[in-house]
Parts: structure tokens; C-alpha cells; sequence
């Protein structure tokens, strides 16, 4: 891996791999040992290593070489006789005379025997970027030895159908694990970058933190595309229908780009038919999603000329109107060969694109599934370097009462003028770094915190200790955030701390499963200090147990 970092095409890489796991591992006639050896022997051509080992260890010592790169017949008593407490990341050990550095995953133990997969290198320590593809891909074949040995059975049992079905959520376990593995670190970077933004920086400084944050933020919006793609492939599609302007709606998007678009000199142009009505009910969130989408790629592949999107609205009928929106561009356009495959996955006009405008090709798959999600439809014309143009049509139903139909918040919590200073605050978070990263952003804020490592240790000091604002992760040892908060609320119900999810699982049943158990609202991981202070100023209100997040 050039430089030891992940740059998108191995990120793809390591996505194509393991959906290539997840099929195999509910393929009957692929067995474990097959599936081990050809995904490393693919891994290697995502990162560099020498060697990969599978031990198992109980009364007897079983070794299998599952790749060795070099020429050398190694000894490896070294390795086997050495006690699985001993085993260290990055720890240097010999064979044959040989130095390596070695990272390490338990793929399986009990009271009996252990089964690790080992990675050596000769080279070079293995970076922290290396060891996070190491673990995700650890953690697949983890997951893939629990399937073949708890599951195959049933899975025979099943049809084409369920079979279907339990591949692609396969497939979102791992994506989702990738996102929640990548993420934690990059909570740790981003959030230095933000406390960084504020000190004395130089010209160079400041422009080496603007490329520092720009390609944090290329990586998270890869991830989101992975994911929201995955939830759309699985049906996990559930409509939040409200009441919204639909010219606001696309004001709103279109003043997301308008900086970007100013900087490539394109000109952004609106316009509404004067049959397009103030306020609609639907999903407007998925609806400026694909809006989102569209207009990335609009501006993306525009460098001269001019965006624009043209919305048209025909009453259908006294419940409905058809909602038609129109994004053309001047841009370099798309080929007829790469037309008809244009709204499929990882898909991109050709191979020289994808390396000039990057991306994922996952922006046009996702709208079109939404789209779809949605009773609507759309397509797409385009003439190589003249330009193309996206349209969308989408069923939207009429607002019932258009005099108080308003586009507001959730009246349920207040957010005042100024931030809340007399807040106590107890942060319960594992990762030292994360609590660094917390700690330090608090401070800016003009707090001090208290730590715990557990939800253990957090009862605790709430036994030791009154506080009004709890910042809980959900991922911990002995006890996790949601566990503990399930106890908080037994024991001091409506009179317990305000408790505030702050984790890196970001999917909609994360959050749901938050307000289940009585949290009050969810931050995401990367931690946005912005996000705190909104936190610390909202005035919260409980009606009942049950919270909307």
C-alpha cells in the first residue's frame, strides 16, 4: 500500500472483498479453508505482508501457512510456543533467523483452545491504517467462521429467495463494520483538526489542515455512500413523511454548493412554474438526498457553464401532485455505451474519469433506489460535451391544511440563545484518544468532565457524584452504553441526567434502539463541536420513557 494510506480504490477493493466473503460464506460448496486462502491471496493486493498463519492452539499446536510471499521454509516453533497473553501488535519476532512485525487477531477462544490469524512483515512496523484493514478483514472471517459453523445447515434449508436475503445482510454487517471501525479514528483526527483550526497557523499550516480536513471528509461521505447504499439494497427503506416547502426544499440544496460552485466560476439558476405549491407532504429528506446527489455530479463534471434545475407540478389528483425536477448541466456528458448502465453501482462514464473526478459511483445507484423507494422515476440524457440532464418525477401528496402547514422541528426540546453553563458533565467513553478529543472540546466550551471507561463506571459516579449532562458511548467493555443506560433509568427515572448517545454506529436503528432505552438525543462519531454546544444549549423535555432522536 503506496505511502500506507487507504485512498478510495483500495477502499472499493476491500468492499468488493468482502461482499465476495459474505457470498462464498452461504456458498455450500465453498468451505472455510477455500474462502481463508483466496481472500488473502486478493488481500495482498490491496496492502503488502509476507506472511499469513492461521494457529490453533489447545492440547496440540496446529499451524497452517495460509500465504507465504517469500522463497524461505520457515521454523516457526517460535511462534507457537509463545503464550497467546504474550501476543503483541507491532511486537518484532524471529524465524529462521528472520525479523518480522506482527499483527494479530483471535478469531476464536474459549476455555479449551484459540484460533488466531497472524500477519507478518519484514519490511516495516505495520501503520494504523494498515491495522484497521487488517482488523475489518479479520473481523469478516470471524464473522464468516460463525456462519459456516452455526448457520450452514439452516442455510441449505432456505430458498433463493431468504438466501437473497440473508447474503445482502451479510453484506451490511461488513459494510456497517467498516464504517463504525474507520470512523472511531477518524473521530480521533477530526477532532484535533477542529481544535487545530483555532490556534496561530501559518499560510502553509493553514492550507496543509484545509487538505487534512477535505480528505476526512471525502472518506466519511465514501462511507455514507457504502452504507446508505447497503440500507437501500436490504428494503431497510421507512418513509418519514412531513409537511414541507418544496421551494425552500431546493433553495436549501442548491445554497450547499453555491461556494463550490463559485469557485469553478458555474453559474447555479432555479426556476419554478407558478403551479408548484408552497407546501407539500413527504419525505423530504430522501427527496433532497437525491437532490444532493444530482447536483454533486452536475457541478462535479461542469467546468464551464451553467446548472440548472427546473421544477414543474401537475395536480394529479385532489390528493396528489406529480412533482417533476429538471438537473442539466454543461458538463463533459456520458457516452451511450455507459448511458444504459449509468444508474447501477460503482458505475462511472470510464476508467479515466474515475481517476479524474474521483468517487465512489455510488451517488446515481442510491438515487435511483430512493427514487424507486418512493413511487417515482428516474433518467437521464446526455451528449458527450455538450452537457446532461437528470429527470426525476415523484408522487408527493398535498398538504392538508395549507394555512398552518409550517416546516419545523420537533417542538419536543427548546434550543436557547446561549449555552447551558451550569451543566455537570460526565463523559463515558473506552478510547483514550476520544476522550482527549471530548475533553479538549468541552474545555473550548468552558466545561470540565469527569471520565468513565464503562457503564460499571459510570453507575458509579453517578452514586458518588450529581450530574445533569451524560455523553455515552454505546461500544464498551463490561458494560455498553445502552446496557447502562437501561439501569440509569431504572434506578433514578424521570429525574436522571439528561443522557446524549455519542457514538460511531450512525445507522437509523442505532438511533432507534438509543431512544428505546430512554436517551435523550444522539451525536454522531466523527464529534463535531458544533454539536456539542447544540447539546449543551438545548432545554430537554420528557413527556414519557419513549424518545424520538
Amino acid at each position: 500500500m503506496a505511502n500506507n494510506l487507504i485512498d478510495t480504490y483500495q477502499l472499493a477493493s476491500l468492499i468488493e472483498l468482502t461482499n465476495s466473503m459474505a457470498d462464498d460464506s452461504i456458498n455450500p460448496s465453498v468451505d472455510v479453508s477455500q474462502i481463508i486462502s483466496q481472500s488473502v491471496g486478493k488481500l495482498m493486493w490491496i496492502i503488502n505482508f509476507d506472511l499469513c498463519i492461521i494457529l490453533e492452539k489447545s492440547t496440540k499446536c496446529h499451524l497452517e501457512l495460509v500465504l507465504n510471499n517469500e522463497d524461505t521454509n520457515h521454523d516457526f516453533e517460535s511462534l507457537t510456543l509463545l503464550p497467546i497473553v504474550e501476543y503483541k501488535q507491532n511486537m518484532s519476532i524471529s524465524l529462521s533467523d528472520n525479523d518480522y512485525y506482527l499483527f494479530y487477531h483471535v478469531l476464536h477462544k474459549d476455555n479449551e483452545n484459540s484460533k488466531l490469524m497472524f500477519f507478518l512483515q519484514r519490511s516495516e512496523r505495520f501503520s494504523s491504517q494498515i491495522s484497521i484493514v487488517l482488523e475489518l478483514f479479520c473481523t469478516s472471517i470471524k464473522k464468516i467462521l460463525e456462519t459456516k459453523n452455526n448457520e450452514f445447515k439452516n442455510r441449505q434449508l432456505q430458498n433463493e429467495k431468504a438466501i437473497l436475503e440473508e447474503s445482502n445482510k451479510l453484506k451490511s454487517m461488513f459494510l456497517a463494520t467498516i464504517s463504525h471501525e474507520i470512523r472511531t479514528p477518524m473521530n480521533g483526527i477530526l477532532g484535533i483538526v477542529q481544535m487545530l483550526k483555532d490556534t496561530p497557523l501559518n499560510n502553509q499550516q493553514s492550507e496543509m489542515l484545509g487538505t487534512i480536513t477535505n480528505s476526512s471528509d471525502d472518506l466519511l461521505k465514501i462511507l455514507n455512500d457504502i452504507l446508505d447504499y447497503s440500507h437501500l439494497e436490504t428494503c431497510k427503506v421507512e418513509m418519514d413523511e412531513v409537511d414541507f416547502n418544496i421551494i425552500e426544499s431546493v433553495e436549501e440544496v442548491v445554497k450547499q454548493f453555491s461556494a463550490t460552485a463559485q469557485l469553478k466560476g458555474l453559474n447555479i439558476t432555479t426556476l419554478f412554474d407558478n403551479a408548484t405549491p408552497i407546501v407539500l407532504k413527504g419525505d423530504v429528506a430522501r427527496i433532497k438526498q437525491i437532490l444532493i446527489n444530482l447536483l454533486n455530479n452536475a457541478i462535479k463534471f461542469t467546468q464551464v457553464g451553467e446548472v440548472n434545475i427546473i421544477v414543474k407540478c401537475e395536480k394529479t389528483d385532489t390528493s396528489f401532485y406529480q412533482v417533476n425536477i429538471i438537473v442539466k448541466d454543461t458538463g463533459i456528458g456520458i457516452s451511450k455505451r455507459v448511458l444504459k448502465n449509468i444508474f447501477q453501482p460503482f458505475t462511472q462514464a470510464d476508467n479515466s474519469m474515475s481517476r479524474t473526478f474521483g468517487g465512489t459511483g455510488l451517488g446515481l445507484a442510491i438515487s435511483a433506489n430512493l427514487t424507486k423507494a418512493l413511487n417515482g422515476t428516474i433518467s437521464v440524457e446526455s451528449e458527450e460535451q455538450k452537457g446532461t440532464a437528470f429527470h426525476l418525477s415523484l408522487p408527493i401528496k398535498v398538504a392538508q391544511n395549507l394555512k398552518n402547514s409550517r416546516v419545523q422541528k420537533s417542538p419536543k426540546h427548546e434550543l436557547a440563545n446561549t449555552i447551558n453553563l451550569s451543566h455537570k458533565i460526565l463523559v463515558v467513553e473506552d478510547i483514550r484518544i476520544n476522550q482527549t478529543i471530548v475533553k479538549m472540546m468541552l474545555s473550548k466550551l468552558g466545561f470540565e468532565c469527569d471520565v468513565a471507561v464503562n457503564g460499571f463506571e459510570a453507575l458509579e459516579a453517578l452514586n458518588s457524584s450529581e450530574y445533569s449532562i451524560i455523553f455515552m458511548d454505546l461500544q464498551m467493555p463490561e458494560m455498553d452504553g445502552l446496557t447502562a443506560t437501561k439501569e440509569i433509568v431504572k434506578r433514578y427515572g424521570q429525574a436522571r441526567p439528561i443522557i446524549v448517545a455519542m457514538t460511531a454506529n450512525v445507522l437509523k436503528a442505532d438511533r432507534e434502539n438509543c431512544a428505546a432505552v430512554g436517551m435523550d438525543d444522539f451525536i454522531p462519531k466523527p464529534l463535531l463541536i458544533t454539536e456539542l454546544e447544540r447539546t449543551l444549549s438545548t432545554r430537554y423535555q420528557r413527556n414519557d420513557d419513549t424518545n424520538k432522536l
